[in-house]
């Protein structure tokens, strides 16, 4: 017949840190290991049922007094020495934080303290399914007397209601309400994949058969602290006293033939008597008596019940892919604009403030093109395939100063994000500087704008292209690095530019002699017209950088360089490793002459890539410039 024990948390917290593990570990024991269930019981006992003796007591024996012998717990401990079936429900967790006094320290220190988080209403359950324990038997009243006595299981924190069983507990529903833990036995094979369908935790059991026990037992517990009371004189005044003394070979000997011939059950009590710091101070790697488990865990317990997903909002009507806003501040002689090398910081301040009018108009809510995420059933993740907004700052003038930047989304803004975006009219500067003022100038399908509807072949960095991935293999490649080239093909392809490699005809490096007359070695004229890379040389992209060679572009006429070095690489936490370099590109076909962006911190303004002939042009076509489309929006 079948044993039952379910173990209601009656706050809905089960605080357990593992064996040897510090609570601020992070780490719980769950399912919880059989041998706490037992530690637990061997303490409820003592607390008025039993007169629980000393672990290294020279005899146990039963005490009239008791209303629970020892003779009979030391029975029921024998009974669930096997180890059980877990049934556990729904888990989460959680944690809180305990900050202690300062002393010497000028913050005081924080203590974690972890707990798995369950159904006030749902127990877990332990399941001995040959236990042969039936309602009548003395030891099924003797657990029940037992876990009535049982406050709290784990810590002081984890109030509980126990009880025991002889059939199935009501509540307990196999995959609909529990999920069956289930001990890597002989025997016994778990449903499903490991780290798919379950995951594998190491649990402390009894040591079975118990007679192993009872052979561990007889050879470690006498040679851990074993003593006698003996009578010892004083030399100064004669006295003579009962103390401790160690033990002569012969009572050691005697003290191991008492042990071999108890009961199993009595040395089973015995190593659980211990407690779990001698165990620690003994150097032992787990307590005496036990053994390491694994129990396969069901994946299924953290499957949250999921919050009803909304709706996903409309896309704007007509479609809005792209809206561009002009900068300019309230000053008398000149606009004081961010400069190009600050790409970086004024993209993410773009992107903060339109989340924040974002959040204001919308109740909190986070937009999914303009934040990157997206939440479905599984909860929040990352929007996939670069699928959500750009942020470009762009100089046009090339005067070195920031002063257009365009919003992009391929599949077009939802009206909420269209809203926020119309919403922007400053941005705040660092450094002292008067606010931005932010003036849309286009706000429709990127196709329909002036500029973007020509044609284009060659496209140049308009800031430097920073590659995603570290160019070495490390030392075990003998020094060698990847292919840039390869890998600037790759993020073309993710990010959508080209659909297969065919279409790039050429990629060069732009590089710039800084302070050589000699062309140096595998360098051309790149003769662009361009006046950013006035006077730049083309060299291979994978081909090493002859002495002399910068990266970057000219500004203010082609008159003044601005190095690759002096962009910012640093967005809040995140820092862009390696250099940045400036490529152009040729495509094998004339195409759109829309910019494209690519590489680390591609959606904010970094690897951008602009055609030349849209610099070629100082004056656009009727109609075609900024102003005359600022006015019209469709509707």
């Amino acid at each position: 017949m079948p044993l039952y024990i379910a173990i209601r948390f009656l706050t809905g917290r089960a605080h357990l840190h593992h064996w040897h593990a510090h609570h601020s570990d992070g780490k719980v024991d769950w399912p919880p290991s059989p041998w706490r269930l037992l530690r637990a019981l061997v303490a409820a006992a003592g607390t008025g049922l039993t007169s629980l003796p000393e672990p290294l007591d020279e005899s146990i024996s039963d005490t009239s007094d008791d209303l629970l012998p020892v003779s009979r717990i030391a029975d029921v401990l024998a009974r669930l020495a096997a180890p059980p079936k877990i049934w556990l429900p729904r888990t989460g967790g959680g944690h809180t934080r305990q900050f202690l006094p300062k002393e010497f320290k000028s913050t005081g220190s924080a203590v974690f303290d972890t707990f798995a988080t369950v159904s006030k209403e749902t127990p877990i359950v332990f399941e001995w399914a040959a236990a042969n324990c039936g309602t009548g038997d003395v030891r099924f009243s003797d657990l029940q007397t037992v876990l009535r006595r049982l406050a709290y299981f784990g810590r002081a924190e984890s109030w509980c209601d126990a009880t025991a069983h002889t059939e199935r507990p009501p509540e307990l529903k196999p995959d609909v309400s529990h999920w069956c833990c289930l001990a890597l036995e002989p025997g016994g094979k778990p449903n499903g994949r490991e780290h798919v369908d379950y995951a594998l935790e190491r649990k402390l059991a009894p040591l079975v058969p118990l007679s192993d026990l009872l052979d561990q037992a007889v050879e470690l517990l006498p040679g851990l602290g074993f003593k006698t009371f003996g009578s010892k004189t004083a030399k100064k005044t004669g006295k003579t006293s009962e103390k401790l003394v160690k033990v002569t070979a012969a009572q050691l000997a005697t003290f191991k033939q008492t042990l071999a011939e108890e009961p199993e059950g009595f040395s089973l009590l015995r190593c659980l008597l211990r407690s779990s710091g001698e165990d620690i101070k003994d150097g032992l790697e787990r307590p005496i008596g036990s053994r390491w488990i694994h129990y396969a865990v069901p994946r299924a317990i953290h499957k949250m019940p999921q919050a009803p997903v909304s709706p996903r909002p409309k896309r704007a009507e007509p479609l809005i892919t792209l809206v561009r806003f002009a900068l300019n501040t309230a000053t008398v002689n000149r606009p004081v604009l961010p400069p190009l090398t600050d790409t970086l910081l004024f993209a993410d301040k773009f992107r903060a403030a339109t989340l924040a009018w974002h959040g204001y108009l919308n109740s909190g809510q986070r937009p999914r093109n303009l934040c990157g995420r997206e939440r479905d059933h599984a909860g929040e993740r990352r929007v996939e395939g670069h699928d959500h907004a750009f942020f470009w700052p762009t100089d046009e003038d090339n005067d070195g100063f920031i002063d257009h930047i365009s919003v992009y989304c391929r599949h077009g803004f939802l009206s909420s994000e269209a809203d926020a975006l119309r919403r922007l009219l400053r941005i705040r500067q660092r450094g002292g500087r008067p606010d931005l003022l932010v003036t849309p100038v286009f706000i429709g399908e990127a196709n329909e704008f002036g500029t973007w509807k020509k044609e284009a072949r060659v496209f140049v960095s308009a800031t430097p292209y920073y590659c995603p991935v570290n160019l070495t293999h490390g030392k075990k490649s003998g020094g060698k690095p990847r292919s840039i080239a390869d890998e600037i093909h790759r993020s073309l392809l993710l990010t959508g530019v080209i659909q297969t490699e065919g279409e790039i005809s050429g990629l060069m490096e732009l590089a710039f002699a800084d302070g050589i007359d000699e062309l140096p070695e595998g360098c051309s004229r790149a003769e662009l017209s361009d006046s950013r890379y006035r006077d730049a040389l083309l060299k291979a992209p994978d081909e090493p950088f002859a002495p002399g060679l910068v990266t970057g572009l000219r500004v203010e006429g082609g008159n003044r360089l601005v190095r690759a070095l002096a962009f910012c690489r640093r967005r809040r936490n995140h820092m862009i490793e390696g250099t940045g370099r400036m490529f152009r590109i040729e495509f094998a076909t004339a195409r759109l002459s829309r910019p494209f962006s690519i590489g680390s911190q591609t959606h904010f303004g970094l690897g951008l890539f602009q055609p030349i002939m849209d610099l070629e042009a100082t004056q656009l076509n009727p109609g075609d410039s900024d102003e005359s489309v600022s006015v019209r929006e469709k509707s």
